[in-house]
């Protein structure tokens, strides 16, 4: 409920005593890489249709596939579950209702509130070297992928941040791991 991260890992990692492996993983993967994010992306396609009036349990969609510019792009398993209701279809995790509920928010809306989850931008949080990310917007086909999380790119700092307003009653609390620094003489902060 505070944003604060209290304990974090990466692996691989480096022999402290002999130094081998220093240096094959100098970035830090929490602020530093970035990483399609895939379907933990499609519940702030979902957060959006709810906010904006388009994500009914009940309405029907075509599950499979779609066609985009040329390419097909399926469902995960290369079938769907023919016409189905919306809220099996997104326990499903069905790409193709991620994709209709892109064209049903609006393609500048949706990134509009990707945006407001914080991607595509630094947390402004953390240490130097952080990266943005980036919404892939540059074609239709780069958008209904980035609907199931493909094709835009995250770190795992934003995925936290933004995640932070689903359990936090829609407030997005920024990660950090300082709370204060202390002057060991003056005990001033």
């Amino acid at each position: 409920k505070t944003g604060e991260i209290l304990a974090y890992s990466q692996r691989p990692t480096f022999n402290p005593d002999t130094g081998e492996d220093f240096g094959k993983k100098w970035a830090n993967d929490l602020y530093q890489n970035t990483y399609e994010p895939g379907s933990t992306f499609k519940s702030f396609g979902l957060a959006a249709a709810i906010q904006e009036g388009e994500f009914k349990p009940d309405r029907k969609y075509q599950s499979g596939y779609r066609d985009i510019q040329g390419s097909r792009i399926y469902d995960w398993n290369k079938k769907g579950w023919g016409e189905i209701d919306m809220s099996p279809g997104f326990t499903y995790s069905s790409n193709t209702l991620m994709m209709r509920l892109q064209d049903l928010v609006g393609a500048d809306k949706m990134k509009s509130w990707y945006e407001k989850f914080g991607f595509g931008k630094s947390t402004r949080s953390l240490f130097d070297g952080e990266q943005s990310g980036n919404i892939a917007w540059e074609n239709e086909l780069m958008q209904k992928t980035s609907a199931f999380g493909q094709s835009t790119t995250v770190t795992p700092a934003q995925m936290l941040q933004a995640q932070s307003a689903f359990f936090n009653k829609g407030e997005m609390l920024r990660p950090y791991f300082v709370q204060s620094i202390v002057n060991p003489v003056t005990k001033n902060t």
